[in-house]
């Protein structure tokens, strides 16, 4: 008997054609999936931060004071192109308190006061008033290299960064020494 032609069945056929449509698509969605990873990958490279600006604390308190200090964080969501605070949510607060006071400083026209307050300043009688929640170039003098002293984040910190040496994330946004605040301390010695 002569030999009979085999012909698959149209089941066979439609089997083939999924498993190939099927390889395809996997490799379309990996493919998709990779440009994805790719195109987030920039966007958290500069992350949005919470850091301490004007409107996280009152700016016009004046100390030497112990009492307890407490400041809002607020969202700084174009890190590190600028230095434009927004209201974070949920509300984060940091709480500053002192504990464990040695007091034998003099001012107020008082002696025995707290050596370690908030809001003080050197004066001829002891410590004078200073605003205790100010920016961050007030406290301290520090130098203020193009309005960013350094980065925000690590993330932001070029690869020089170690140790806190060599930080500044570039001419704008990071941490700025006139944009962000910060808790004034004074402490006296002896």
């Amino acid at each position: 008997m002569p030999a009979q032609p085999v012909y698959p069945s149209t089941s066979a056929q439609q089997s083939a054609a999924a498993t190939d449509r099927s390889s395809w698509l996997s490799i379309w969605l990996k493919t998709a999936m990779l440009l994805l990873l790719a195109a987030s990958s920039g966007v958290q490279a500069a992350p949005p931060t919470i850091e301490l600006f004007a409107g996280g604390g009152n700016t016009t308190a004046q100390g030497p004071t112990t009492a307890n200090q407490t400041n809002t964080y607020q969202a700084n969501l174009n890190n590190p192109s600028d230095n434009n605070a927004t209201t974070y949510s949920p509300n984060t607060t940091v709480t500053y308190s002192l504990t464990s006071q040695y007091s034998t400083s003099t001012y107020n026209s008082q002696s025995n006061r707290p050596d370690f307050v908030f809001g003080g300043a050197s004066g001829n009688g002891g410590i004078d008033a200073a605003t205790i929640y100010a920016p961050l170039n007030s406290i301290g003098a520090p130098a203020n290299n193009n309005n960013n002293d350094f980065a925000a984040t690590l993330q932001n910190a070029p690869a020089s960064c170690t140790n806190g040496v060599a930080c500044s994330s570039g001419t704008t946004g990071g941490i700025s020494t006139t944009s962000n605040y910060g808790q004034g301390l004074y402490v006296t010695t002896r």
